[in-house]
């Protein structure tokens, strides 16, 4: 409830005082609605935050607002538009340099493949994953990325495996 009424004091605030948003704005205030559930909303934050970033050439933007996109296509079931979406990133970081981004749709993507029920190319994923963060060096990621995977080993019916990453994850 405290999160809504600060969202929309917030609003209030920028269309009283007429403040033009920019795209890393609205990509937070998509993250907000998409962990809330409100996809809807989320979408229409994440579209505007891609305008925005386009309009500004900014590539970096760019490449947030369609991790979010893809993240929230997936949470919608749309798992044909996320993998588009990560497709469509795929391009970006060939020659953009964002490591932990790359990461985390390298993530997202294996999760979409595993909702699609193909095991084994979510793992072959994870595994790209997993060799590109051993030179980041980041924790949460490292143990996001473990679980991932006995996720995958779970949904594949491999209980065992599962097991193991799930443990590693949690020793972490």
């Amino acid at each position: 409830k405290s999160v809504q009424t600060i969202k929309d004091r917030l609003y209030d605030y920028v269309t009283k005082e007429n403040i033009d948003l920019n795209s890393t704005t609205y990509y937070t205030l998509a993250n907000v609605c998409s962990y809330r559930g409100e996809y809807a909303q989320a979408l229409e934050h994440l579209e505007r935050a891609l305008a925005l970033a386009l309009a500004a050439d900014s590539k970096e933007d760019m490449c947030y607002a369609i991790h979010g996109l893809a993240a929230v296509y997936w949470s919608l079931g749309r798992t044909e538009d996320a993998l588009k979406e990560i497709y469509n990133l795929r391009v970006f970081f060939q020659v953009l340099k964002l490591p932990d981004l790359e990461i985390s749709s390298q993530i997202l993507n294996g999760y979409i493949l595993v909702s699609m029920k193909r095991y084994d190319d979510a793992v072959e994923v994870f595994w790209k994953a997993f060799e590109a963060l051993k030179n980041q060096k980041n924790m949460y990621t490292y143990c996001s990325l473990l679980f991932a995977m006995g996720y995958a080993y779970s949904e594949a019916g491999d209980v065992d495996m599962a097991k193991t990453y799930v443990r590693l994850a949690n020793q972490m």
